[in-house]
């Protein structure tokens, strides 16, 4: 994952020296080759084999898990400059995890309209499509079960700091 930034970066530094020297067709196809390489389409699945699904207004903005794939089961992945990754979703808002926290609670994936310190994540790549997602605080984001109290079953949480099962997700490239 970490090729593709390497990538995006060196299109842009072409792109810099063939509009230098008055490239402008080829300069131009290098920056779509380089928002292509930098943002993806992706589906996320967790550990129990359901859907990350953002809900909207009505649902507080949360992140949480479905057994169906919809509309809003379906992000844009940005390549960050700084080697993180942000997730945006369908209501065009960042998938943010809080900072601080001293409950489960506390603790709920949600969304932003800006993209703060919070909505940019260390994706670790776990091998066989797997990856895990650590959070601002230096945590993991684990997907819940429906053993979870009222409320919380079936949501993300960004509260653990270490990748077990739950920590895991499977990335689903949409072509």
């Amino acid at each position: 994952m970490k090729r593709t930034i390497l990538t995006a970066k060196t299109i842009v530094l072409l792109l810099g020296l063939l509009a230098s020297v008055g490239c402008g067709i080829i300069a131009q196809a290098l920056v779509e080759a380089a928002t292509r390489a930098a943002t993806q389409r992706v589906v996320l699945v967790s550990f129990h084999g359901r859907y990350v699904t953002a809900l909207g207004e009505s649902g507080d903005w949360q992140i949480k898990q479905e057994p169906e794939l919809g509309a809003c089961g379906r992000f844009t992945q940005h390549h960050l400059a700084n080697g993180k990754i942000a997730l945006k979703t369908c209501y065009d808002r960042y998938v943010t995890a809080p900072q601080t926290g001293a409950t489960r609670w506390d603790w709920l994936l949600g969304q932003e309209s800006e993209l703060g310190n919070c909505g940019q994540f260390t994706l670790h790549d776990l091998g066989r499509d797997e990856v895990a997602f650590e959070t601002c605080a230096g945590r993991f984001v684990t997907a819940g079960d429906e053993g979870w109290p009222p409320g919380l079953q079936w949501s993300l949480v960004g509260e653990t700091y270490d990748i077990l099962a739950w920590e895991r997700f499977t990335v689903l490239l949409e072509p």
